[in-house]
C-alpha cells in the first residue's frame, strides 16, 4: 500500500507519481519523495491516507501512464477509523455510496446516495478519519 494520494500535483510528466517519503537528505537537507512507474497497470490501487487534518484530499479518479496509454482509476471504496473501529464506505460504477459498519449494519450496507450529491467530503465519516483509499482500474485510452 502506497503511504499517499496521488492528485494532480504529485505526478510526473510520464504518467507515473511521486510521495514524499518522510525523509530529508542527509547532504543538502532537501525532501525526498519516493517515485513510482509501473510496467503494468494494476487492477486495483490503495494509498494509506495520513488521516484527518494531514491535508490531502480524496479525488474521485486518478490516472497513470503505462505504456503509452493513460490507465484511469476510479474511487471504489474508502476505510475510516476512529473511536477505537473501523468502518467503509463502497462506491459503485454508478457512483451509489453505500455505508458499512459492523457492529450498527452487521452483514448490510446502508445506502447514502449518489457520490457528487451525497459525499462531498470522502475524509470524514460519522466524525472518523479515512485511513485508506481504494480505487479500481477503468478502461484505458491511447496517449
Amino acid at each position: 500500500m502506497v503511504n499517499a494520494v496521488v492528485t494532480h500535483e504529485n505526478r510526473d510528466s510520464n504518467g507515473g507519481f511521486r510521495v514524499n517519503a518522510s525523509s530529508i537528505c542527509t547532504t543538502c537537507g532537501a525532501n525526498l519523495y519516493r517515485q513510482f512507474s509501473y510496467v503494468q497497470a494494476p487492477p486495483l490501487l490503495a494509498f494509506d491516507i495520513a488521516g484527518c487534518g494531514s491535508g490531502h484530499t480524496i479525488e474521485d479518479e486518478l490516472s497513470i501512464g503505462v505504456d503509452n496509454q493513460i490507465w484511469t482509476y476510479a474511487l471504489r471504496g474508502v476505510i475510516y477509523h476512529g473511536h477505537e473501529h473501523f468502518t467503509a464506505r463502497i462506491i459503485t460504477a454508478d457512483g451509489t455510496v453505500w455505508y458499512h459498519d459492523g457492529m450498527e449494519t452487521g452483514s448490510h450496507v446502508r445506502w447514502e446516495g449518489d457520490s457528487t450529491a451525497t459525499v462531498a467530503d470522502m475524509n470524514i465519516c460519522r466524525s472518523q478519519c479515512a485511513i485508506v483509499a481504494i480505487y479500481a482500474l477503468r478502461v484505458p485510452r491511447r496517449i
